[in-house]
């Protein structure tokens, strides 16, 4: 893909980009062919700049113009597009499922542990809406709910519980 439709509205929302690419990989091509074209035209600026810059060495400057505002805002929503579907909580739940533990996520994701089990504790709730809403359809019913509710709500690794232990 090297550029958008040319009736096409610009992609400069979230939105606009979950609906504008039919795949991940077109979306993951375009973000790439923007973010490549405004690194490759800052770097021939700087080159330029400090009078280093060899049309015989480096790129063809004409070739790689600067990135427009409407194409800035388009590599913005499309890099969000993609890092909310990339880091989709069910991949938390599918591991968490899997047997994998919550300091295990947390390093994994590059958080902390109170921060991943209140987002998979907000996820299975917007499940439990989801399974409510379409009747039942899709998302989490009444039991898997309460099922991820108290696995989210388990005592860190390391630490028992001392209601349990008679403390």
């Amino acid at each position: 893909m090297t550029a958008p439709d040319p009736g096409r509205e610009p992609v400069i929302t979230y939105w606009q980009a979950q609906d504008a690419y039919r795949t991940t990989i077109e979306a993951c091509e375009r973000f790439d062919e923007l973010a490549g074209r405004d690194l490759t035209a800052r770097a021939l600026a700087m080159l330029k700049a400090r009078g280093t810059y060899d049309p015989a060495k480096h790129a063809d400057a004409s070739k790689y113009q600067p990135l427009t505002a409407d194409e800035h805002l388009e590599l913005l929503a499309t890099g969000e597009m993609l890092a909310r579907r990339y880091r989709h909580p069910a991949h938390v739940h599918d591991a968490v499922q899997a047997g994998v533990t919550w300091p295990q996520i947390a390093e994994a994701t590059g958080s902390d542990e109170a921060r991943v089990r209140q987002e998979y504790r907000e996820w299975a709730d917007s499940q439990h809406r989801l399974h409510s809403y379409y009747g039942g359809t899709i998302g989490l019913n009444d039991a898997d709910h309460a099922a991820a509710i108290l696995r989210a709500s388990e005592p860190p690794a390391g630490r028992g519980n001392e209601r349990e232990a008679g403390q």
